[in-house]
């Protein structure tokens, strides 16, 4: 739902928009707009798109004013029966997963109660579930590029065809400096993974905002043996992320 101030009574609005730093020219036009809102449709989630709009005063037009930007959310979970699950973890212990798993920065707190914990003024003030979580923590000295990798166990979906399968996480991005969370499924624990989510910055306001769910259709995989990438770039210094 966008919005704009409209500094005089009488005039229409042309509307462009598109996604992040698109060119101008290039994006999708709306014209004829007759109030200072308008309703978008068919956006994709956790997607950054601009947007720039333009008055028609009857003897002309002004200016474009812009780019302001938006960033789409996660799609809602579906309502859905579930027939089986496939595999599950509440992150209270690590139990078969793999990758940069430690205590120092750049690595993946997991479970982040032993040794781990938040760093002051990012994180959640508490878990999902549970009593834990798994947390990337890169706070203080950590400079420049980075990744970091949290692989799960095989889940095995060899006897799925025929059916729709979904992935179902919770993520906690709260603090200054937020990185960026990539998704990715594979068929070995040390890849090629192919990305199926994303997302840059910072989501939550506040460490007491709730959790994030988020839901993915990983039907594409279906028949086969799996496994799912956490992974983390840290593209400066970075505080803190939590999935």
């Amino acid at each position: 739902d966008l919005s704009w101030f409209n500094s005089s009574s009488i005039g229409i609005w042309n509307l462009e928009y598109g996604l992040h730093n698109f060119i101008p020219g290039n994006g999708i036009a709306v014209t004829g707009i007759d109030s200072s809102n308008y309703s978008l449709t068919g956006l994709n989630p956790q997607t950054a798109y601009d947007f720039y709009v333009q008055q028609d005063c009857g003897n002309g037009l002004t200016n474009w004013s812009g780019p302001f930007s938006f960033t789409t959310l996660f799609n809602e979970p579906k309502n859905c029966s579930v027939s089986s699950i496939y595999f599950s973890d509440d992150m209270e212990s690590n139990n078969g997963w793999t990758g940069n798993i430690g205590s120092s920065n750049g690595e993946w707190d997991f479970p982040t109660a032993n040794p781990g914990g938040n760093s002051s003024g990012t994180g959640p003030s508490g878990p999902a579930s549970g009593g834990t979580y798994a947390e990337f923590e890169a706070s203080g000295s950590s400079t420049g590029s980075s990744f970091s990798s949290l692989v799960t166990p095989m889940v095995d979906l060899t006897n799925s065809l025929g059916y729709n399968e979904y992935l179902s996480f919770y993520m906690h991005a709260y603090g200054e400096s937020i990185g960026e969370l990539k998704v990715g499924v594979g068929n070995s624990s040390s890849g090629p993974f192919t990305n199926i989510f994303s997302w840059f910055g910072q989501l939550q306001k506040s460490a007491s905002d709730p959790w994030q769910h988020v839901f993915l259709d990983i039907s594409n995989f279906n028949g086969q043996q799996i496994y799912i990438e956490f992974s983390y770039f840290d593209y400066d210094t970075i505080h803190i992320f939590h999935g």
